[in-house]
């Protein structure tokens, strides 16, 4: 699905003042960089500095983390919103060798 003009002006407004505060330091283990957005998904990464990405692999990151990210953006009116209107957001978790760890991409399907 390709976003409209209007979503796509917000998008990158948003990924704008998201950016104006990072990176950030999210976790004691973990960092937020800077987040990205293109063809209709607003990327965010972040990064394990203690970790590599086999370990994050490992440990199972990515099974722990989706259900909490899915919840968090299909409950917050805001991303549920721009997600209904075709909008992806994708969350990337890299080792401090960077390596990714695990990767998450919210849809509409997701908030159903």
């Amino acid at each position: 699905m390709t976003v409209s003009i209007e979503v796509d002006h917000a998008a990158r407004d948003f990924v704008e003042k998201y950016n104006q505060h990072l990176p950030a330091q999210i976790a004691p283990n973990g960092r937020q960089e800077k987040s990205s957005y293109s063809d209709g998904v607003i990327t965010h990464n972040y990064t394990f500095p203690h970790k590599p990405g086999a370990q994050l692999i490992a440990e199972g990151l990515q099974g722990r983390i989706q259900s909490n990210l899915i919840q968090e953006h299909c409950t917050d009116p805001y991303t549920k919103n721009m997600i209904n209107k075709g909008l992806k957001f994708r969350h990337r978790y890299f080792g401090n060798d960077g390596v990714l760890g695990a990767e998450v991409t919210i849809t509409a399907r997701d908030c159903t």
